[in-house]
């Protein structure tokens, strides 16, 4: 996946057409999963669109290093998104408080969940949350000129899947190490839906660039 937003970009930026839209630099910002993906796509990025990184918004972001549940709780994740009543029980229990998603909301997430592909639906759990890719996220990292890049984590005060004790010690200390300022906004109230809890939080972290 990161490999495909890096293409993405190249192609953009060879475009004559289209190379405009890289014309400010490039704001990467990902979501649970899509946060890795996130930083997995900085150590995707050729050098010289490295340098174009403005910034990374992370939120509620899994961590870049490996992270391995117990076999109990994996087959639980395998198992979450196989029907709209096991997705919207996931919802209303484990990734969001019911009070700050509307109806509308949980269709979609039903919908969206029961789109996707079984084997993408089986890949987090059966090996890509265990991925490491810390390595060469430090690495690429080490390749830009930090003056440029702001980088903004958002978590949820509520959340579970990706508390925020384990985002301060395993993604904001991890960057920190990795020599960048990195400002975090806890959403009070929220669990770990937060583009859906509360979308105006990543509106506003998002508005700064």
């Amino acid at each position: 996946m990161a490999s495909d937003i890096a293409s993405l970009l190249e192609h953009l930026s060879n475009d004559q057409t289209r190379s405009h839209l890289l014309a400010h630099g490039v704001v990467l910002v990902g979501h649970s999963m899509g946060a890795k993906v996130a930083l997995g796509t900085v150590a995707s990025l050729p050098a010289h669109l490295r340098q174009q990184l403005r910034g990374l918004v992370l939120v509620a972001p899994a961590p870049p290093g490996p992270l391995d549940l117990p076999d109990e709780m994996k087959e639980q994740q395998k198992a979450a998104y196989a029907s709209e009543q096991s997705v919207r029980w996931t919802v209303e229990n484990v990734l969001a408080r019911s009070e700050n998603l509307s109806e509308e909301d949980i269709r979609l997430v039903v919908h969206d969940s029961l789109s996707g592909n079984q084997l993408a639906k089986e890949a987090w759990p059966t090996y890509g949350m265990r991925e490491d890719i810390s390595g060469r996220v430090k690495e690429a990292l080490a390749s830009i000129s930090h003056g440029n890049l702001r980088v903004r984590i958002i978590v949820g005060e509520l959340d579970i899947v990706e508390p925020k004790e384990r985002v301060d010690a395993e993604v904001r200390c991890f960057l920190e190490e990795c020599g960048l300022q990195v400002e975090v906004n806890v959403a009070a109230g929220v669990k770990h839906l937060i583009p859906l809890e509360c979308p105006e939080v990543v509106y506003k972290e998002l508005s700064i660039f």
